[in-house]
């Protein structure tokens, strides 16, 4: 399969202060990727990187095979095949909806401009809202219109800027997986640009965590939270904690919670001091088992309820049980590991 985008050992300078650094990845034809990061991190401005709105300093860049940036090299966005679609829609107030989408279809017929249009309104549930401004739909319904006007041309590569950060969250989960479902239907290759781990996670079939200009990780959202390399990552997916252990055999590991095995041998010599990644979902509640944790917090969450827990060993760890469970703060419960995979690090100094 071939790639829509590759970026190749980029990095990119504002007033001599690296913004980018020795960056490379690459996204399939048909794939979504996503820049996860804080801010400040670079992600957008690789985005604008590969929109064209920024020249890079080294490397390449790459869409659908073309080159498009590169030494003395910087092909124009418009001629980049790219849709776009920002965080705060960029709508035309005084266009209506079926004029917003149509926009960029100059160079079609009127029947041609016409058809595309309406195969928009109806790929995103607008068809009711045709005539309407956009002051006259809500916020879920404009990015709608902003993600068919990009769309509507047939991008070979559809960048999202944060483009659920001004929405509510019920609305940005249910949109997330409408967008997610459409590009798929069209068979549109994206790159998602967020900070929203949640976003991520429900968009991307490709995920890559930046720090400080660079990729921390690149993997699908399973290796990112389930496998992460490093500790960075490790701390910046999902919840858990580094419980302090020590090898003892090749696949074993002592820890406060006991004796852990691994599927596979670990890469630190026997009697290694490390860092082992407990997250809530690892942790079972087991009322017969002898391994017992005070409860020190809880957090409900509807379904289920996070947990706080104080080990024999002073330690705490974080808990994810059912609801149906409901021990209280101060309850000293009984617990169990259940790691399909295990994570360690080299213990930090203290």
């Amino acid at each position: 399969m071939s790639n829509a985008l590759e970026i190749n050992a980029i990095s990119k300078q504002y007033n001599g202060k690296p913004v980018i650094q020795g960056m490379s990845l690459e996204i399939k034809k048909g794939e979504i990727g996503c820049l996860l990061g804080e801010s400040g991190c670079g992600k957008t401005t690789v985005l604008r990187c590969v929109a064209g709105f920024e020249p890079i300093h080294t490397g390449w860049i790459r869409i659908n095979g073309m080159r498009v940036s590169g030494p003395g090299i910087c092909v124009s966005p418009e001629n980049r095949q790219l849709g776009m679609v920002f965080q705060d829609y960029a709508l035309f107030p005084h266009l209506t909806v079926e004029k917003n989408i149509s926009f960029g279809l100059d160079r079609l017929s009127k029947i041609e401009r016409d058809w595309r249009v309406k195969e928009m309104l109806g790929l995103m549930d607008l068809e009711g809202d045709a005539k309407k401004f956009p002051h006259e739909i809500s916020g879920g319904q404009q990015q709608r219109v902003s993600l068919a006007r990009a769309l509507a041309p047939n991008p070979e590569l559809l960048l999202l800027d944060e483009p659920f950060s001004n929405l509510d969250e019920t609305l940005r989960e249910r949109l997330c997986s409408d967008i997610r479902n459409i590009l798929k239907k069209l068979g549109t290759s994206a790159v998602l640009v967020t900070h929203d781990q949640r976003e991520a996670f429900a968009m991307g079939d490709i995920i890559g965590v930046m720090r400080q200009g660079g990729i921390e990780q690149w993997g699908s959202p399973y290796d990112l939270y389930h496998r992460p390399k490093t500790r960075y990552v490790a701390d910046f997916v999902g919840e858990g904690v580094l419980l302090q252990g020590r090898v003892t055999a090749a696949d074993e590991v002592n820890t406060g919670l006991g004796t852990l095995r691994g599927p596979l041998p670990f890469p630190y010599p026997k009697h290694r001091l490390v860092e082992v990644l407990i997250r809530p979902d690892d942790i079972l509640y087991d009322a017969n088992s002898p391994l017992k944790a005070t409860i020190l917090e809880k957090r409900f969450r509807g379904a289920n309820i996070l947990y706080v827990l104080r080990l024999q060993t002073g330690e705490k760890i974080q808990a994810l049980f059912s609801s149906h469970h409901n021990p209280v703060v101060g309850q000293s419960i009984g617990i169990r590991p259940h790691l399909d995979e295990i994570i360690l690090f080299e213990a930090a100094e203290k």
